[in-house]
């Protein structure tokens, strides 16, 4: 099944379900998991995301009600909680009115990563720079690659290619600017991770 996936071209993974769930590893470099090993990067020439540093506390106290999915404290024996315990260690049963803090944490998961097109970059004046040291494993079996010109990706040459993997020792992939290019560039890459 793996050599399935292999063999199948980014332009027919990316209508994958897996391919619409990417994850950040830097600002410049994305990594889409198709299955195993495979993989896709999706690298650009200038930063796309930046980490959240934000606290995500509870700037004024708010009060709420208790419900079940706050209870956190003292388990029962089938290993549920049984009250809810606020960061001043006051406990409160289903139903009872809480405070939420001024400096608790607030509810819910945030993300890493944040995408923005608004974040300072200088672009290079004789070629296009794609870092991909932050990608995880080594990359191996790299079989293609494809090159973002405006809103469609079209294939790189196997020359380019080859040229691509003599970079990925450097931990960066460069491109020659032509004349017509955009600042902005992206490159896919589909390779295999080495565990």
């Amino acid at each position: 099944m793996v050599d399935k996936v292999v063999a199948k071209s980014i332009d027919v993974l990316e209508k994958m379900p897996e391919f619409q769930v990417g994850l950040w590893y830097s600002p410049y470099v994305k990594i889409y998991t198709i299955g195993g090993p495979n993989r896709i990067a999706e690298i650009s020439n200038y930063p796309r995301a930046y980490k959240d540093t934000d606290p995500h506390l509870y700037t004024e106290d708010t009060p709420f009600i208790v419900t079940k999915s706050d209870l956190n404290d003292e388990i029962d024996e089938e290993g549920n909680p049984t009250v809810y315990r606020d960061s001043k260690d006051n406990i409160f049963r289903v139903g009872e009115e809480a405070i939420h803090w001024i400096g608790d944490p607030l509810l819910g998961a945030f993300p890493l990563w944040l995408e923005s097109e608004e974040l300072p970059f200088t672009p290079g004046l004789k070629e296009h720079v794609f870092p991909i040291s932050d990608i995880p494993g080594p990359i191996k079996s790299l079989a293609e690659a494809q090159q973002k010109a405006e809103a469609a990706f079209e294939k790189l040459t196997e020359e380019a290619i080859v040229t691509i993997k003599e970079k990925l020792p450097t931990g960066k992939i460069t491109l020659a600017r032509q004349p017509t290019d955009s600042d902005k560039q992206i490159i896919r890459i589909r390779y295999r991770r080495v565990f």
